[in-house]
């Protein structure tokens, strides 16, 4: 009884009964009003389809109700269905095993990235949690026409609006959802989707009045990035205001989280600051990280800040360390991970100066995603190179760069870091002293350097064990 899952989601069960060929969960109400009943139906889909995850086991799920000492099962088409109590027994099997199977659960197969995963989420193989499920309820309901919805790393903010895109479209409405980033598959998007998804970082866009007033809803991610009118770099077409003053004719739904802003403009114009001073502005809050597993999550917390206290000490199977001097060398093994294990290899943008065309902080290789490419997506496997330009400075990864550079470093890598799911590398480049930082972290369970599986290398390819798919 009371089992739960919190690698990467967060669902409490009443009551798991696993045997050799089936599962049966129970959840228990006390009292059910006849219009939450909607909310035992969601639970219960959200409970089959983690379950069916098992994928020898048939799985059954059904509140009971103890005032009205009512039994619902969630049937084959998912739909609540009143039985007798005593009809229970005919789907318990007479084996029974003791150890709780929670823990074996792949957690991180239910999140879907709407962006670079639309068939995944066309196909619905994905649920809300219940922060996430109460939140789209409000905002369903929420008669505001300026919304504003703020969320970690994670927090699932871009699934929430797409599935209020969902909704609203199947509502009839016509719905667009702007994207403040770059989106290479824009057209995919397009095609699949029934709503319209815009990249605001697209050369063709243009803002213009009259082709949105077109539409009943408007939802914008990645709103931190937009250009606003205090902006250096303003742009009449791309200007934040200009979406504020429609909401007195249509709903737009903005989502963001000042913390992921990165060129310097974005942190200084602070749009999150400026949309929650709006008096006509309705706030919601995503509250807990579901992207990634437990021990990925705490690595990357305590890999950004080694004092970072109250973090469960665990040991990190997913994440590996390397270490090259020479170039050709990390080239070759990044392009290894990236080629033949699928690996997205993520590095910090480079800048190129305006007026003289000079490359600040080149890349190591060319054929990585440059971190504004990867907004608001989620991967599987991920690698991220850190350079010589990366010191710990009072327990912090900070950036060192010396010549100018408009984004700010720690949080670049932050970004970078925050669209894993299942694992990560992380290759260091001709920096020993934060390998070595990093080595002490990863043995920080056992705490004995000389225990790490890691080794100090610059030969040529070397393949990490954890860095191979399974």
């Amino acid at each position: 009884m009371n089992s739960s899952i919190e690698q990467g989601i967060r669902e409490q069960f009443d009551i798991l009964r696993f045997s050799k060929n089936s599962i049966i969960n129970i959840e228990l109400k006390s009292s059910v009003p006849n219009k939450e009943m909607a909310s035992i139906q969601n639970q219960l889909i959200r409970h089959k389809y983690m379950l069916e995850l098992f994928k020898d086991k048939k799985v059954h799920v059904f509140t009971f109700v103890t005032d009205s000492k009512v039994l619902y099962m969630l049937n084959k088409d998912n739909k609540l269905q009143a039985i007798p109590k005593d009809n229970l027994t005919d789907y318990i099997d007479s084996d029974f095993l003791k150890e709780n199977k929670l823990n074996e659960i792949d957690s991180t197969a239910m999140v879907v990235s709407p962006y670079n995963e639309p068939e995944r989420f066309l196909k619905h193989t994905y649920f809300l949690n219940n922060n996430q499920n109460d939140i789209e309820t409000k905002i369903l309901s929420d008669s505001s026409n300026l919304i504003v919805l703020k969320g970690g790393p994670g927090s699932g903010k871009s699934l929430v609006l797409f599935d209020l895109a969902k909704k609203y479209f199947k509502e009839g409405k016509k719905v667009a959802i702007f994207f403040c980033a770059k989106l290479d598959n824009i057209a995919e998007l397009n095609e699949l989707y029934d709503f319209d998804v815009f990249s605001t970082n697209h050369p063709s866009f243009k803002l213009k009045e009259e082709e949105l007033l077109k539409y009943d809803i408007i939802l914008v991610d990645e709103t931190q990035r937009m250009y606003s009118n205090h902006d250096t770099k303003f742009s009449e077409d791309k200007d934040l205001q200009k979406f504020i003053n429609l909401t007195n004719r249509i709903k737009i739904i903005f989502s963001i989280d000042q913390r992921q802003a990165i060129h310097k403009s974005e942190i200084s114009r602070n749009n999150q600051l400026y949309l929650e001073s709006l008096e006509q502005a309705e706030i919601y809050e995503l509250k807990y990280k579901v992207r990634t597993d437990k021990s990925l999550a705490i690595f990357i917390e305590k890999m950004l800040n080694l004092s970072k206290n109250n973090l469960e000490v665990v040991d990190f199977p997913n994440v590996s360390i390397s270490y090259f001097e020479q170039k050709e060398h990390a080239i070759e093994y990044t392009n290894y991970l990236r080629i033949k294990n699928g690996f997205k290899l993520i590095e910090l943008s480079e800048y190129i100066t305006q007026t003289t065309r000079v490359r600040k902080r080149s890349k190591l290789n060319y054929a990585s995603t440059d971190l504004f490419n990867v907004y608001g997506q989620e991967y599987d496997y991920v690698a991220i190179i850190l350079d010589e330009y990366f010191s710990y400075q009072d327990g912090k990864l900070v950036g060192t760069y010396g010549e100018y550079y408009p984004y700010n470093q720690s949080r670049s890598v932050a970004q970078a870091l925050t669209r894993v799911k299942r694992k990560l590398e992380i290759i260091v480049f001709n920096n020993p002293d934060v390998y070595s930082t990093l080595q002490k972290l990863m043995t920080w369970k056992e705490d004995k350097v000389t225990n790490s599986s890691y080794r100090y290398y610059d030969i040529g390819l070397h393949t990490n064990k954890n860095s191979l798919k399974n």
